[in-house]
């Protein structure tokens, strides 16, 4: 792991160092001024002019013209201007640099977006060209600072600007040297560079309510698109204390008051720019350090969470196979009462077929059996009808049956006796025999009576009490009846069942 991260190091120190030296080297061919990244703190961006890519911001990176630098909550970055200006960009920050100088004698131009900036700008020497005139009346400003509704001039100061882009406010506070601010609006952002620092140096050098000079210790706010500034205020060291970015001030290579160059410092520069590449090649190793072990402690995180992820994963699916069994088992399960049920419903169907069939064959037996016997009684009928019938034996009786005593008349009268009955006429039986009934003989009993009186000749009727009449010497005398009954009784066949 440590030879890991030597060599991850060593590689990124070599890019930079090629990528800073060929920076520089394109800046010195084509002229223009550059804005070195000494320190970088939190999140830090800047969007390149040249490929509108945006991309986190580096040490030792170089910042081109039109470059914009964008910080976060925690987010500060340290910069130097090849002018040997020093701007520290607070949180929650974005500006741009449109003019870069070249040298310290030339004009740099900042524009702030939104948020704060301290600056430091470093006050030219009489050797140095550009330097003021005695008498001079226009005030020539190298470094300019811009807002959206404020322009500030420097010649040599510790200042800081703060803009709120939603209220459209800016505030200036001035730690040391004086600081020209005045109400503009700057035009479009495609005019040339010389044409900007004219504008700029006209509008700081004009007088009236829209200019306004704040000294040391002093500060003003212009808000809106007021065309006045406010008179500048003193503020007491307790405010100004509250005023100062305490990062801004510890991030400060230069201590306010100590801006002025001597030719000791001009001889130690080299020496003091070599500490200064080493004291940020140091950070920067520094910085990849903390940046490969918070990428190693975010990975190792996010290896964990995985395994978590992939753990509760594993948990659901086993849930969904246990419920899924259980879910096969339920299932099989109804399935087998179902097949249960439907061969048993099977079987009992079938028995009831069985049943149902038996019962047919009995009654197609019985009927076969039925009908055997129906032929045979129809046989034996058809027999029975081609003999003739027999005559039902006539049984006659005589009885003889005292006949009562006819009265005695005056006159003799002779009685005829009635005429005998006519015979019985035979009895026939007709009735024909149910194949399935029986035969039982049946007798029928006719009784006749029949008077048969007695004739005497009659003189001198005496009544007698016994039914006897005496007759003498020319009398009728007559004699007691005889009644004949006759008894028939005639067997037939009584058909039963």
């Amino acid at each position: 792991m440590g030879r890991l991260l030597v060599l991850l190091i060593a590689m990124c120190l070599s890019a930079t160092i090629a990528y800073t030296a060929a920076a520089a080297a394109a800046t010195a061919t084509s002229g223009g001024g550059y804005a070195k990244v000494l320190m970088v703190r939190g999140e830090v961006f800047v969007k390149s002019n040249s490929n509108q890519e945006t991309t986190p911001l580096a040490i030792g990176e170089v910042v081109s013209e039109n470059d914009v630098i964008a910080t976060g909550d925690n987010g500060v970055a340290k910069i130097k201007l090849d002018d040997e200006t020093i701007m520290v960009i607070g949180k929650n920050s974005k500006m741009k640099i449109p003019v870069l100088g070249t040298s310290a004698s030339s004009t740099s131009i900042v524009r702030l977006i939104s948020g704060k900036i301290r600056s430091q700008v470093r006050k030219l020497n009489n050797s140095e060209e550009g330097a003021e005139k005695e008498g001079e009346q226009e005030v020539r400003h190298r470094f300019f600072m811009v807002t959206a509704n404020a322009a500030m001039g420097v010649r040599g100061t510790d200042f800081q600007v703060e803009f709120d882009e939603r209220k459209q406010l800016t505030s200036l506070t001035t730690f040391s040297g004086v600081v020209a601010i005045a109400a503009v609006k700057m035009g479009a952002s495609g005019i040339s560079k010389m044409a900007m620092e004219r504008e700029l140096n006209k509008e700081l050098n004009r007088q009236g309510d829209s200019l306004a000079l704040v000294k040391k210790q002093q500060q003003t706010e212009l808000r809106g698109a007021s065309s006045s500034v406010p008179v500048p205020i003193r503020l007491k060291p307790e405010a100004l204390k509250e005023r100062l970015e305490v990062d801004l001030s510890k991030l400060l290579i230069k201590k306010s008051g100590s801006t002025t160059a001597n030719p000791a410092q001009t001889q130690a520069q080299p020496q003091l720019q070599k500490r200064e590449y080493v004291d940020g090649m140091t950070m920067l190793q520094e910085k990849m350090r903390t940046d490969i072990t918070r990428e190693l402690e975010k990975k190792k995180v996010e290896r964990s969470l995985q395994e978590q992820r992939l753990m509760q994963e594993m948990e659901r699916n086993r849930q969904m196979l246990e419920r899924e069994k259980k879910n096969q088992q339920v299932l099989e399960s109804n399935q087998r009462i179902n097949s249960s049920i439907e061969v048993q419903g099977s079987v009992d169907e079938i028995k009831r077929k069985e049943e149902i069939r038996a019962n047919i064959q009995q009654i197609q037996e019985q009927m076969k059996v039925t009908e055997q016997k129906r032929e045979g009684l129809q046989r034996e009928e058809e027999k029975r009808d081609t003999r003739p019938p027999a005559a039902a034996p006539v049984v006659t009786q005589r009885v003889q049956l005292p006949t009562p005593p006819s009265p005695v008349l005056g006159v003799q009268e002779q009685q005829s006796p009635p005429p005998p009955p006519p015979p019985p006429k035979p009895v026939v039986n007709t009735t024909r025999t149910n194949p399935t009934l029986s035969t039982v003989p049946t007798t029928t009993t006719t009784i006749t009576t029949t008077n048969i009186p007695t004739t005497s000749p009659v003189s001198n009727p005496v009544s007698n009490r016994e039914g006897a009449t005496a007759n003498t010497g020319g009398t009728i005398t007559n004699t007691p009846g005889t009644t004949a009954t006759t008894i028939t009784t005639t067997q037939s066949p009584r058909v039963t069942k």
